[in-house]
């Protein structure tokens, strides 16, 4: 690629493309009377010798994997196969079908969000709240009871639900109106007080 001549002496730019374990970044390559200047984006090569390697790939038109000492650091690399790898594995995670539980539960591999200055006894209530295990829904494992139902819709309990019909949770949460006259779903403890505020904040489902 022929460039424009400036100041009496011969100016040309051309794209490099240097490619350090997979890891791409465009270059510039200037040449003028005395020297070749290569500028990267974010970078400056100031060794001299580096240049003079890049400038004769460049002219004997060898695309080539060119490995190049304190052109990257540590970090850019780690930071780019990491980048890989979540992609990587992504890419699986979409691949398994939407009816499996986890894979529907969580839609991305990268980290969840939980709200500012929670315990760790918080999170884990969160965490259990968005896989649908809480006292609420699974209490009546241990009773041997029936599976509560709604009483508004008649439909099973589960923690979607309740997220979809947020009224529900503003009642007094019965179990059912058989139910209704001996006790409450759970008693309203520091706990449940927690997953009734997420929910009503819409936090707890929001992926």
């Amino acid at each position: 690629m022929h460039g424009r001549s400036e100041g009496g002496a011969g100016m040309g730019t051309c794209p490099l493309l240097l490619i350090f374990s997979n890891f791409s970044l465009n270059f510039q390559l200037k040449k003028s009377q005395n020297s070749v200047l290569l500028r990267v984006t974010q970078y400056e090569i100031k060794n001299y010798k580096i240049i003079q390697i890049l400038y004769e790939k460049y002219l004997s038109k060898i695309w080539t994997i060119l490995i190049i000492n304190r052109v990257l650091t540590h970090n850019h690399t780690t930071n780019e196969a990491h980048k890989r790898i979540i992609k990587t594995w992504q890419n699986h995670w979409d691949s398994i079908p939407a009816s499996n539980k986890p894979r529907n539960i969580k839609k991305t591999v990268s980290k969840r969000a939980y709200p500012e200055n929670t315990s760790r006894r918080e999170q884990i209530i969160i965490n259990r709240s968005r896989i649908g295990h809480s006292h609420i829904t699974r209490s009546y494992l241990i009773t041997k009871e029936p599976h509560p139902s709604c009483d508004i819709c008649k439909t099973l309990f589960t923690m979607t639900h309740h997220y979809g019909l947020p009224q529900i949770l503003n009642n007094a949460l019965y179990v059912n109106k058989k139910k209704e006259k001996k006790k409450k779903t759970a008693p309203f403890d520091h706990l449940t007080k927690l997953i009734w505020l997420m929910f009503q904040s819409g936090f707890i489902l929001n992926l």
